[in-house]
């Protein structure tokens, strides 16, 4: 009876002594992303409305971010909002022009470098907008108000940017979080050793477990926290709604005044000070998962089927949105000429690795296919980076076509892109594409460039 009272005791001092600081370690986590508002300003600076969001209220962001981001597009000239009566609008969506040049080279530059949190929204609201216009219900519909997958790729890359941007920084797993985290585990480990010895085994298992959920005790809602340039930022902004909180008639104005505000109006929006603006917009999207969502990501888990019935809709929700329709292939049409055709290639690079898990003949086929059409389009300086590059190329999609998904690890595993034979034909390329595009010749510049947010994703 005493080894199990001491055993209890061990246990539970650790925890005990683990609960008080995990008290106080949220609540200095909390203190460091409040700040104090400046002074009034109508200055505004450059972040985007979304990460304004997320550093006025303290890093959580809320679903007015969602309406704030259309409205700054619309501000942008990449989406027009008309009001056709009271409290009723009709959004007009500017889709992308192949092959521009001139104004319109440079304004699909522009698109390219917005944040791809914006990117996304402004994707969904084409996909929705029949001949480039759209109801608000239409552009609601699109936003998926009742899934909260639409929130969780928002809410990643609005982060992500954040990050990006300098002004957030993740928590870091050191000492103030492993630490206690270990020594409440090996605490709890202690206690029951010496209340059940014989199970001395099962220490092995419930270390590592009381480790991990101690660091998601300490960091759960704290995972990031703002940096010093974080919290000068945050100071402008609060004083920016100081600003527009004294502007009498902003609160009420309807989400086409964006022509007359411009930024000033998704600004509001993004800080709580248009209302009206943000309700003109439709509804919230859902920011928590509900038990239906468990049981279908459940589902996906146990179902490989389900799982390439969710991929074969996901991909072909994206080919809509990039070509007008599913029919023109994973990677789009194969006519053109050859930058039109690297251009295609890259933005429809993520609906064809989907498309991989679904169909992988199939998408051996599609990119033979594209093979040939750059070597056929290939410009003559081109034409010899095009070829020594193409054994590669087809010695992968005859892996796939042969053993599917399985056979691609083998195939890439002995591919290096940056050593001989092939370190060369891809400098040529990139130096090619880099002075066509108008960016630095490396992966990540050309990614950015044409819109794709991980040159490698898939």
């Amino acid at each position: 009876m005493l080894r199990v009272e001491v055993g209890l005791a061990i246990a539970g001092a650790g925890v005990a002594l683990f609960v008080l600081y995990a008290v106080v370690h949220r609540r200095l986590a909390a203190h460091a992303r409040h700040v104090h508002a400046g002074p009034a300003t109508s200055e505004l600076r450059t972040e985007p409305p979304a990460v304004v969001n997320l550093l006025v209220n303290e890093l959580t962001l809320t679903p007015d971010a969602v309406a704030a981001t259309v409205l700054d597009l619309a501000a942008g000239g990449y989406v027009e909002i008309v009001e056709v009566g009271p409290q009723t609008s009709m959004l007009r969506v500017r889709h992308p022009r192949g092959g521009a040049t001139g104004a319109d080279a440079g304004a699909g530059g522009a698109e390219a470098a917005l944040p791809d949190h914006q990117r996304q929204l402004l994707e969904l609201a084409r996909g929705a907008a029949a001949d480039g216009d759209m109801t608000v219900a239409e552009l609601t519909a699109a936003l998926g108000p009742g899934s909260v997958e639409t929130w969780g790729r928002f809410s990643q890359s609005v982060r992500a940017n954040a990050v990006e941007l300098g002004l957030v920084r993740r928590a870091g797993a050191g000492k103030g979080v492993t630490g206690p985290c270990v020594a409440m585990a090996t605490a709890v480990s202690i206690g029951l050793l010496v209340i059940v010895p014989p199970l001395w085994l099962l220490v092995g298992v419930v270390w590592p477990i009381a480790v991990v959920a101690g660091i998601v005790v300490l960091v759960w809602g704290y995972g990031q926290l703002p940096t010093a340039e974080g919290r000068a930022a945050a100071a402008h902004w609060l004083g920016v709604r100081r600003f527009l909180a004294e502007q009498d008639n902003l609160h009420d104005l309807p989400p086409a005044a964006v022509a007359v505000w411009d930024r000033y109006l998704a600004y509001g929006a993004a800080m709580g000070e248009s209302p009206a603006a943000v309700h003109g917009l439709g509804g919230d999207v859902r920011t928590r998962m509900s038990l239906s969502d468990w049981n279908r990501l459940s589902r996906l888990a146990r179902d490989p089927q389900a799982r390439a019935a969710q991929m074969r809709t996901a991909g072909e929700a994206q080919l809509s949105r990039l070509y007008g329709g599913a029919g023109a292939g994973a990677l789009g049409p194969d006519d053109g000429d050859f930058w039109t055709l690297v251009e295609r290639t890259a933005r429809g690079w993520s609906p064809a690795m989907m498309a991989l898990a679904y169909d992988a003949p199939g998408w051996a086929a599609a990119v033979d296919r594209r093979l040939a059409a750059l070597q056929a389009a290939a410009p003559a300086d081109l034409a010899a980076a095009i070829a020594e590059l193409a054994p590669t190329v087809k010695h992968l999609t005859e892996t796939v076509t042969r053993d599917g998904v399985a056979g691609l690890e083998g195939a890439t595993a002995g591919v290096d892109l940056t050593g001989e034979p092939l370190a060369e034909p891809v400098r040529r390329l990139l130096v090619a594409a880099g002075q066509h595009f108008g960016c630095p010749p490396d992966p990540e510049s050309l990614a950015r460039r044409l819109g794709v947010a991980d040159p490698y994703r898939g």
